[in-house]
């Protein structure tokens, strides 16, 4: 039996948690989404009923303690109540109507939204990402993720790695593809991320091929081309070459890897570059790789997937093993190359 009270008060049919602004539906306790399909103000007299389904129809004790308490801070009526009648809504409550309505269903909606993220059932990422990557490793990744997920959403932002840090923590992004060429460089252990390593891009020394360019000694003797001289790539050229006792001099600065293949195509310099980038040319026999001595070893960066420590959805994990077979791609040409 449902019971009505108009205050809201000395309901004993109903249970504490269904008194404490819960929807009683049919006698059951009801949440936001019984209450969008239901319709709260919608008319539902007696003349109307047989135009609803009967799970549409509310009964007295749907709208006892929610309604009248917006009733008593608005003061205004918003539903008629008579006895032996099914409630309807007054002027002021049809006017209502649609606003709480559209108000249930946006509920409804951020309650599954929300119930994805905590299943990590999230179909959508916005990714941070490094140039090289964003040419290289991400188009044949996304299509196929495509291909066997049509339903995903990837939006992504080119970077480098310093920006694309604070970013992350932010909540602007959800992953940074992100790279690290010396071990003191960021991100750091205790940053308060969770860092994935997806595997290590080696570093050719390229030259045009000149005879006075195929050691690296001899290379030592001509222009370099690299980043600023507080980047990464520039730091790992002058420690590379420390132990030879000599130091390249560097009169071109760009961070456009395109740019840097253009100069050392041209002669003009020679360079330290990722192997995603030069090896094209190098396979179309445009530049080439210069041998390094033993103590030299080969060079490489870290290829890193990062992510904020309490937050990582199924497509970010889904992303980040197809990346690493992406990557081991490259790094298998490139020891074939050798």
């Amino acid at each position: 039996m449902t019971y009505l009270d108009p205050k809201g008060e000395g309901d004993n049919s109903m249970s504490e948690k269904q008194r404490s602004g819960s929807v009683v539906w049919d006698g059951a306790l009801g949440g936001p989404r019984d209450m969008a399909k239901a319709g709260l103000l919608e008319a539902q007299s007696p003349g109307d009923a047989s135009s609803h389904p009967p799970e549409r129809q509310l009964k007295p004790a749907s709208c006892s303690a929610p309604v009248s308490k917006v009733e008593r801070s608005m003061g205004v009526e918003l539903l008629a109540r008579k006895p032996g009648r099914r409630i309807a809504p007054t002027a002021a409550g049809r006017s209502l109507e649609r606003a709480i309505r559209e108000l249930f269903v946006a509920t409804a909606t951020y309650q599954d939204a929300a119930e994805q993220v905590a299943a990590s059932e999230v179909a959508e990422a916005r990714i941070g990402t490094f140039p090289t990557a964003m040419t290289f490793l991400l188009p044949g990744v996304l299509r196929d993720l495509a291909d066997t997920e049509p339903g995903i959403n990837v939006h992504i932002v080119e970077m480098e790695t310093p920006r694309g840090l604070p970013m992350l923590k932010n909540g602007d992004i959800d992953l940074l593809l992100a790279y690290r060429y010396l071990p003191e460089d960021p991100p750091g252990r205790d940053d308060g991320w969770t860092v994935r390593l997806l595997g290590r891009e080696p570093l050719y020394v390229v030259s045009n091929g000149a005879p006075a360019s195929r050691t690296l000694e001899e290379c030592l003797h001509h222009n370099w081309v690299g980043g600023f001289p507080a980047n990464a790539d520039t730091r790992m050229v002058y420690r590379m070459t420390h132990p030879l006792g000599m130091a390249p001099h560097m009169p071109f600065e760009t961070e456009d890897s395109h740019a840097a293949v253009a100069l050392i195509e041209a002669g003009l310099a020679i360079g330290l570059l990722p192997a995603m980038t030069v090896q094209a040319s190098i396979d179309e026999g445009r530049i080439f790789r210069v041998q390094l001595p033993p103590s030299v070893g080969q060079p490489s960066r870290e290829i890193l997937a990062i992510t904020r420590a309490n937050y990582r959805p199924a497509i970010v994990d889904r992303l980040v093993s197809r990346l690493q077979g992406a990557l081991r791609a490259v790094s298998n040409h490139s020891d074939s190359q050798a």
